[in-house]
C-alpha cells in the first residue's frame, strides 16, 4: 500500500482525534528474519499476526476477536505485507505482533515478536518506524505506523486502482485486491479480517501469470488442501473463513453436494437444511448494492421463496427453449464481424454479450454506447458490492467508489427493465405487483451483470487469446485449428474446463441443535481439474471427447436440479448453460469463418496472420510472451485484421525494370552491383539533388503513423490568418496547420522541412543553368536499374503492378488502356476538329496537346503529345498504337519512323508531367483534398455529422499540402528542377489549372469520354472506379439519411449550407444547387478522389523504376532521361512511401459522439463497419476481374483496389 513519504496528511481523513478512538495501523514489512526452513528449503515463508490489549498482558489475554493476520510471503527474509487495519488503541494499551514461518508439514515456527506501547506509536503519528523483534536474529525488525496516513493512503491506493483499471480487460484483479484490503481494514471482528486477508492472498495467486507447468491459483488451493504429512491432496480445506467454513474441490464431492442441494433448500430460508447466501463466487457481498429488493442481496442469494418465484420465468427467457435460437445468435455474431477490422479484448466482447443478452431477456436492443455504459455500471457494482459493510459507512470510501451515483444509474436501468418486461412477458407480468416486478427486474439485471455478462465474455477472451499467447502456443495441440468444425466445440468446452468462468458456488448448511452453521464453498475451478475424474492429464489443455464434458462437467453446477426440472423452484443449475455455450460457439464460429474465407487450404496457420494481436492501443504487435494469462483474464490487447493477409489483397510486384536484371547470370549480377557501388552515377548529380537523395535515405528511420488509431476526432480550431497561406494563383489558399498534432506527424513534417532548407542552402552554391553537354547518362538500362536498387531500393514505396518493357509499343498501349494513361483516354477526335493529321485506323486517343503552349528551358524538350490507339480486339481490351502526334515537332509520327522511339519517350514525359503536376499535385492535393479540408474545418463544428463523416479523408492534409508546396512549388526547388518548364511556363501552367477548374463527379467524367456503354463496363478505369465510387455513394447516402430526412432538413442546416458555399469562395468549383442528392454526390466524389484517385495519379512508382518508363523531362532528341532527372523522379516517389492510415480499418472511434442521440450514433457506427465489408467485397470483385483480365491477355488494374488505398492524401 502506498504509505511512503509521498502520502500527505489529509485533515478531513484524520482518524486519531482522541487517544481511545479507532486508529489506523500499518504493519508494512519486516527485515532480517532468520531462515527457519533449513538450507535445502529456501528462506522462511513469513506472515504476521497482530493483537491489541493492555500493556504488558500476555498474547492470550489480548482480544482474539480483534486479531489481524497478513498474507504469507514465500521464501523471503525481508517480507512486505502491507497489512493495514483499524482498531481501538488508547493510553495503557499496546500493539503486540508475532511473526511466524508458515510450515506445511509441521506447526508454524515463531520467528519473533514485538510489543509496541501506544505511547510510542502516538508519539510518532504518521511516521513509518522500525521496531525490533525479540527472540530472533539480532537486528531483525518490523516497520509499523499509526495515524491518519494509513487511512488516507488506503483511499489513495483505491483511487489509483480504479483509475488504472479504466479500459482494462483484466481490471477485476487490482480493484478486487484493494476492495479486499478494505475488508481487512474496516471489518470489526477477527473472522472477517481473516476472510478478507485470505481473499487478498487468493487474489494474488489468481492474478499471477500462468506458465507451462505452473498455475499459481491451482498451487494456492493445493497448498491449503494438501495433507501436511502425506502431501496428498485431500480435496477439502477449512477455509476461506476463520470458522465454520468448508471448501470442497473434488469433483465427486462437488457433484454430490450439488445433487442433494435442491432437496435441502426447503420452500423458504427458515425451513430448509440449506440456504443460499449473498455471495458472488467466493466473494461475500454487502447489502448496499441491492436497495431495490427487500432482501438486499444479489439474485443468486435471494431468499428461497423469491428464487422460486423468478426461477421459471428466467428459465423461460434464457433456458434451452428460451427467447433465442442458434440461427439468431449466429446472425448476431455475423453482424458483429460485418466490416469489423479490430476487436478490443475484452471490451468489445462484453459489449456484444450484453447487447445480445438484453435482447434475450428483455427484447431490448441496446446501442453499442449503451452497452459500454452498462459494462461500466457492471464494474462499479462489482467493486462496491464486494466491499465490507463497515467500509461503506465511511464517507471517503463511498465517495471514491461512487456509490450514490452508481445506485442512481442502476435505478434508471431498473425502471427501463420493468417497462420492457411488461412488453416482453405480457402474460407473466399481468397482475404482477410492482414489488414482484422489481424483484424480477433486479434478478434479470443480476443475470446480465454478473452471470452471462461475466462468464460469456470471459470464455471468449480466453478462446481468442490462447492461440496468440506463449502459453497457448506451448500447450494447444499441434493439429489445433479454430477453423476445423470438429475442434471448435470441444475447444470451447476445454476453455470452460481449464479457465472456469465460475470459480465457486457457496451455500450455508443451517444449524440444527448444537451444530453451528457452516458455509460450504464448492470449488468449481479445482473440481474441473480433478485428475480422479478427468484423468492424469487434468492439468493440461487437451481436446477431449465431447461426451466427457457432458458427463463430468460441474462448471454450470450441473446436477443441482429440482427433480430433474431446470425451471424447478429449487433448481440451482445455471438455466442459461445452453445459451452461454451457443453464444460462445456462434461468436467463435464467425471468427473462424473470417479466417477460413481468406485461405481455406491454409487456415490452420492463418488465424494469427489474418487477425494480428496488438497492444491495448492497437499500435504495436504483441509478442506471445507479452500476452499473459491469469485466472482473472488476459492481458488487454486488440485483434487487428491484417489486410495483407486477405485473399484479395494484391501481392507486391517486382519493380518495373527488374526483368532487365533477371536476364543476367548470378556472376554478372555480382559484377554489375560491385561496379555500381564503386562508380555510382547518382553520385555525379549536383549538390541540390545529392542532398535530397541523402535525405530520403533517412525515411526508414521515421516512425510511421499508418493506423486509424492515429487519427483523432475533429476539434474546433479557429482558422486565423496566421495559419493561412494564399498562393500566387487564382483562389489558392491553404491552412498550414493540422487540427491534430502528434509526435510522428511532427517528425515527418520536420523531415520534409529539412529537405526544403537543405536544398535551399545548396542553391546558393550552384550555377542553376543546365547544359546538355554536362548531363550524365547511364551506359545501359541494366546499370540504371542496378543503381536505383542500390541507392533507392530501401525507400521506394510498395509496388503492386509491374510494367516490363515500358519502352515497347505493347506496353505503351497497355499504359493508355489499363495504366495511368487511361485518365486521359477518350474517343478519337476527328482531324478537322483537332486541326492536324490523325493516323488511319485510330479509334481512341490520349491527348496532352494542351501542354505545348508552355515554354521550357534549354535544353529540355517541349511537352505536348497525343497517342492514338486502334479499336480493341474482339473480346479483349487489347489495342495497338497506330501513331503519335508530336507538338514539339509539329508532325504525326508513325510506328517504324526514324523518330518513333524518341516520340514515344516524349509522350511518356508529357504524361508523367501532366499526371504529376496537374492531376496529382494541383488537382487532387491542392484543389480537392485542400477544398475538402478547408471547407470542413471552416464551416462545420467538431461534432457536426458531416464533419465526422469526412474527418478521416482529410487527415494530415493541411500539413502535407503545406510541405508539398514548399518543396515543389517555388522556382528552383525540387518541383521546378524536376520538370522542364521555364519560369514563365511554370507559372502559367499552374495559373491555368486553377482558373479552368470545375467539378464533375467521376461517373460524369467517364460518360464524357465518348465511349459506348459496353466499352465502359469492361474498361478497368470505369469498371473498377464506378464500383468503388458507388460503394462510397451508398455509404454517404445511408449516412446522411440518418440526419437528414428531407431536402428541407438539408437546407435548414446552416452549417451544411455554408460548407457547400465555401467551395466557391476561393477556387471556383462551380457547384450545382445544394440538394441532398448533390451533397451526396460531392462528398462521395471527394472521398473517391483523395483515396482511389490519389492512388491512381500519385502512386506511380511502377512507372518510374526504369529509365524506359515515365520521366518528367527529356533533352530534345533523347529517348532516355539523364541521371539527375531519373534521381529527381525517384526522390519524389520515395516521399510517397510515407503512407497515411489505410482506408480499410476500424474508423468507428470517429463516430463516438456523445452529443448525438444513441440511435443515430449506433446507426453511424453500423454504417462505418458496413462500409468496410462493402469495400472488402469491392476488392474481391476487382481481384476476380483482374484474374479474368490477365487470362484475356490484358494488363491488370489495381489502383482502385480498396485494400491498398490510403484514407487521405500523402505527399
Amino acid at each position: 500500500m502506498g504509505c511512503g513519504a509521498s502520502v500527505r496528511r489529509t485533515g478531513e481523513l484524520q482518524v486519531l482525534t482522541d487517544p481511545v478512538e479507532a486508529s489506523g495501523i500499518l504493519v508494512l514489512s519486516a527485515s532480517g528474519l532468520r531462515d527457519a526452513d533449513g538450507p535445502l528449503s529456501g528462506q522462511s515463508d513469513p506472515y504476521v499476526k497482530c493483537r491489541v490489549g493492555v500493556l504488558g498482558s500476555s498474547w492470550e489475554k489480548k482480544s482474539a476477536s480483534d486479531e489481524r493476520r497478513s498474507v504469507t510471503v514465500s521464501d523471503d527474509a525481508d517480507p512486505v505485507w502491507q497489512l493495514a487495519f483499524s482498531t481501538s488503541l488508547g493510553a495503557g494499551d499496546e500493539l503486540q505482533l508475532k511473526v511466524y514461518d508458515k510450515d506445511h508439514l509441521y506447526s508454524d515456527d515463531l520467528l519473533g515478536e514485538a510489543r509496541i506501547p501506544f505511547s510510542d506509536l502516538s508519539q510518532h503519528l504518521d511516521e513509518l518506524r522500525d521496531y525490533p523483534l525479540q527472540g530472533t536474529t539480532p537486528g531483525a525488525s518490523v516497520k509499523v505506523m499509526m495515524g491518519a496516513r494509513v487511512h488516507a493512503a488506503l483511499m489513495e491506493e483505491l483511487e489509483k486502482a480504479l483509475a488504472a483499471s479504466a479500459g482494462q480487460s483484466s481490471w477485476f484483479a487490482p480493484v478486487r485486491a484493494v476492495v479486499n484490503r478494505l475488508g481487512q481494514y474496516f471489518a470489526n471482528n477477527s473472522a472477517r479480517p481473516y476472510y478478507f486477508a485470505t481473499l487478498v492472498s487468493m487474489g494474488i495467486a489468481w492474478a499471477a501469470k500462468i506458465t507451462t507447468g505452473r498455475d499459481p491459483s491451482s498451487e494456492w488451493f493445493l497448498e491449503h488442501s494438501r495433507d501436511p504429512q502425506t502431501q496428498e491432496d485431500t480435496y477439502r480445506w477449512s477455509g476461506p473463513q476463520l470458522e465454520n467454513s468448508l471448501t470442497l474441490s473434488g469433483s465427486a464431492d462437488v457433484a454430490e453436494r450439488l445433487a442433494r442441494l435442491p432437496g435441502e433448500l426447503g420452500t423458504n430460508n427458515s425451513n430448509g437444511k440449506c440456504l443460499k447466501g449473498n455471495y458472488l463466487g467466493v466473494q461475500t457481498l454487502n447489502s448496499s448494492a441491492w436497495p431495490e429488493v427487500h432482501y438486499h442481496a444479489i439474485g443468486l442469494g435471494a431468499p428461497q421463496e423469491a428464487h422460486a418465484f423468478q426461477r421459471p420465468i428466467l428459465t423461460k427467457l434464457c433456458g434451452p427453449a428460451g427467447r433465442w435460437s442458434s440461427e439468431w445468435l449466429r446472425a448476431e455474431a455475423q453482424k458483429f464481424f460485418l466490416g469489423r477490422t479490430s476487436i478490443r479484448i475484452n471490451e468489445d466482447l462484453r459489449v456484444w454479450t450484453t447487447r445480445v443478452l438484453h435482447q434475450v431477456f428483455l427484447g431490448l436492443e441496446l446501442t453499442e454506447a449503451e452497452g459500454a455504459e452498462y459494462m461500466a455500471l457492471q464494474k462499479r457494482i462489482l467493486i462496491f458490492g464486494g466491499a465490507p459493510e463497515e467500509a461503506l459507512k465511511i464517507p471517503g470510501v463511498t465517495t471514491v467508489l461512487k456509490v450514490d451515483e452508481t445506485l442512481a444509474e442502476k435505478a434508471t436501468w431498473l425502471a427501463r427493465y420493468r417497462d420492457c418486461l411488461r412488453v416482453h412477458l405480457p402474460e407473466e407480468t399481468a397482475g404482477m405487483s410492482e414489488t414482484d416486478l422489481t424483484v424480477l427486474a433486479s434478478n434479470v439485471m443480476d443475470a446480465l451483470l454478473f452471470a452471462g455478462g461475466q462468464s460469456v465474455p470471459t470464455v471468449l477472451q480466453y478462446a481468442l487469446a490462447l492461440p496468440y499467447s506463449e502459453w497457448g502456443q506451448e500447450n494447444l495441440p499441434e493439429d489445433f485449428c479454430l477453423c476445423r468444425s470438429d475442434q471448435l466445440s470441444v475447444y470451447l468446452w476445454e476453455v470452460i474446463r481449464v479457465f472456469a468462468p465460475v470459480s465457486f458456488f457457496v451455500y450455508t448448511e443451517r444449524s440444527f441443535g448444537n451444530t453451528p452453521e457452516q458455509n460450504v464453498f464448492l470449488n468449481i475451478q479445482m473440481a474441473q481439474r480433478d485428475p480422479r475424474v478427468w484423468g492424469p492429464d487434468a492439468g493440461k489443455f487437451n481436446l477431449r471427447p465431447v461426451a466427457d464434458y457432458h458427463k463430468n462437467s460441474v462448471g454450470f453446477c450441473e446436477g443441482a436440479l429440482d427433480n430433474g426440472n431446470l425451471s424447478g423452484p429449487n433448481s440451482r443449475m445455471c438455466p442459461a448453460k445452453d445459451l452461454a455455450f451457443a453464444m460462445s460457439y456462434a461468436f467463435m464460429r464467425e471468427f473462424a469463418i473470417s479466417v477460413a474465407r481468406v485461405a481455406p487450404e491454409r487456415a490452420h496457420d492463418m488465424q494469427t496472420k489474418v487477425w494480428v494481436a496488438k497492444d491495448a492501443e492497437g499500435v504495436n504487435d504483441l509478442a506471445p510472451k507479452d500476452l499473459e494469462l491469469t485466472m482473472y483474464g488476459t492481458t488487454s490487447f486488440i485483434l487487428s485484421r491484417n489486410p495483407s493477409a486477405e485473399e484479395g489483397m494484391p501481392t507486391l510486384a517486382e519493380r518495373s525494370g527488374q526483368e532487365l536484371l533477371d536476364k543476367l547470370t548470378p556472376e554478372e549480377l555480382q559484377i554489375a552491383e560491385e561496379h555500381v557501388r564503386r562508380h555510382n552515377k547518382f553520385d555525379t548529380v549536383n549538390l541540390h539533388t545529392n542532398l535530397l537523395i541523402r535525405g530520403v535515405q533517412l525515411l526508414p528511420s521515421i516512425p510511421s503513423a499508418d493506423s486509424p488509431t492515429f487519427v483523432e476526432a475533429p476539434v474546433d480550431m479557429p482558422i486565423s490568418e496566421d495559419i493561412v497561406w494564399h498562393g500566387p494563383f487564382e483562389g489558392l489558399r491553404m491552412i498550414t496547420q493540422d487540427e491534430q498534432k502528434n509526435l510522428i506527424n511532427h517528425e515527418f513534417g520536420v523531415f520534409v522541412q529539412r529537405l526544403v532548407w537543405g536544398s535551399l542552402a545548396a542553391e546558393t552554391k550552384l550555377d542553376l543553368a543546365e547544359k546538355a553537354d554536362d548531363l550524365v547518362y547511364f551506359d545501359d538500362l541494366e546499370e540504371a536499374v542496378m543503381s536505383m536498387d542500390v541507392t533507392f531500393g530501401k525507400v521506394l514505396p510498395a509496388q503492386y503492378n509491374r510494367w516490363p518493357g515500358m519502352s515497347s509499343d505493347t506496353s505503351l498501349a497497355s499504359l493508355c488502356l489499363s495504366g495511368v494513361g487511361a485518365w486521359y483516354l477518350q474517343r478519337v477526335t476527328a482531324a478537322e476538329a483537332v486541326g492536324h493529321a490523325v493516323p488511319d485506323g485510330a479509334a481512341m486517343e490520349c491527348n496532352l496537346e494542351y501542354m505545348s503552349k508552355y515554354g521550357t528551358r534549354d535544353p529540355w524538350q517541349k511537352y505536348g503529345h497525343t497517342v492514338y490507339l486502334s479499336p480493341c480486339q474482339e473480346g479483349a481490351l487489347i489495342a495497338v498504337v497506330v501513331g503519335i502526334w508530336s507538338c514539339p515537332d509539329g508532325r504525326l509520327v508513325l510506328p517504324g519512323d526514324e523518330m518513333w522511339e524518341v516520340t514515344k519517350a516524349g509522350f511518356r514525359s508529357s504524361l508523367c508531367t501532366s499526371v504529376t503536376l496537374k492531376d496529382h499535385l494541383a488537382t487532387v492535393h491542392w484543389i480537392v483534398a485542400n477544398g475538402l479540408m478547408d471547407s470542413a474545418r471552416s464551416t462545420l463544428t467538431a461534432d457536426h455529422p458531416l464533419r465526422r463523416l469526412v474527418r478521416q479523408f482529410y487527415h494530415r492534409t493541411a500539413d502535407i499540402n503545406h510541405r508539398s508546396k514548399e518543396l515543389l512549388l517555388p522556382e528552383d526547388r525540387l518541383g521546378f528542377r524536376m520538370f522542364g518548364f521555364d519560369g514563365q511556363g511554370w507559372g502559367d501552367y499552374f495559373k491555368d489549372i486553377f482558373s479552368e477548374w470545375s467539378w464533375s463527379p467521376f461517373p460524369e467524367l467517364m460518360k464524357g469520354r465518348g465511349f459506348s456503354e459496353s466499352f465502359l463496363k469492361s474498361w478497368p478505369l470505369a469498371q473498377d472506379g464506378e464500383l468503388v465510387w458507388n460503394t462510397f455513394h451508398k455509404y454517404v447516402s445511408d449516412y446522411l439519411g440518418i440526419f437528414y430526412s428531407s431536402e428541407e432538413s438539408v437546407a435548414q442546416d446552416i452549417q451544411v449550407v455554408d460548407f457547400w458555399a465555401f467551395f466557391d469562395v476561393h477556387i471556383k468549383w462551380k457547384l450545382p444547387a445544394l440538394t441532398l442528392a448533390s451533397l451526396t454526390a460531392l462528398v462521395t466524389d471527394l472521398m473517391f478522389m483523395v483515396t482511389a484517385g490519389h492512388e491512381l495519379l500519385g502512386s506511380i512508382v511502377e512507372y518510374l523504376t526504369t529509365p524506359g518508363g515515365l520521366m518528367p523531362k527529356l533533352v530534345a532528341g533523347k529517348s532516355e532521361p539523364d541521371v539527375q532527372t531519373f534521381a529527381q523522379a525517384l526522390i519524389v516517389i520515395s516521399l510517397t512511401g510515407f503512407r497515411m492510415p489505410p482506408l480499410m480499418g476500424d474508423w468507428t472511434h470517429i463516430f463516438q459522439v456523445d452529443s448525438w442521440d444513441p440511435t443515430s450514433r449506433q446507426r453511424a457506427l453500423d454504417l462505418a463497419r458496413k462500409l468496410q465489408a462493402d469495400l472488402a467485397a469491392a476488392s474481391d470483385e476487382i481481384s476476380d476481374c483482374n484474374i479474368q483480365r490477365e487470362r484475356r491477355g490484358e494488363h491488370k488494374f489495381v489502383a482502385f483496389d480498396p485494400r491498398i488505398l490510403e484514407t487521405s492524401v500523402s505527399i
